[in-house]
């Protein structure tokens, strides 16, 4: 099983999609399903599947108004996408949200804990639905 620890490394390569299928997440059922039914079985297959997964899990995340940067409820969302996704640094991403540098470390850690519920989640669902 793999850990928030697993998760936070694997969010570093995110766009590195060979290392990405490498990591813990590889282990997942949903994940082996997808690699079954496309017959795909590289790590840059597994990565590009482990990538969409952690998408569909973001959205998770997501506030109920129109994503802005300053809206409370999109603060986990944009604290993980602007650090993850598009590699800002923590100093920028405050500037950015208009809050406290060490309220975007606090809100990045809730943002793991949230999208590793979500992958959790997400695995429960699948594998409640898949056929015996």
């Amino acid at each position: 099983k793999f850990t928030e620890a697993d998760l936070e490394e694997a969010l570093k390569h995110i766009h590195n999609l060979p290392l990405l299928g490498e990591c813990k997440l590889k282990e997942l059922q949903i994940v082996q399903a997808g690699l079954k039914r496309t017959g795909a079985s590289s790590s840059l297959d597994r990565g590009k599947i482990i990538q969409k997964l952690i998408d569909n899990a973001m959205e998770h995340l997501s506030g109920h108004d129109p994503r802005t940067d300053l809206a409370e409820d999109w603060q986990c969302y944009n604290v993980l996408y602007l650090r993850c996704v598009k590699g800002y640094k923590y100093g920028l991403i405050a500037g950015r949200l208009g809050v406290g540098v060490r309220t975007v470390y606090r809100r990045m850690d809730e943002a793991i804990e949230r999208l590793y519920d979500a992958l959790l989640e997400i695995e429960a669902t699948f594998l409640a639905n898949e056929p015996v």
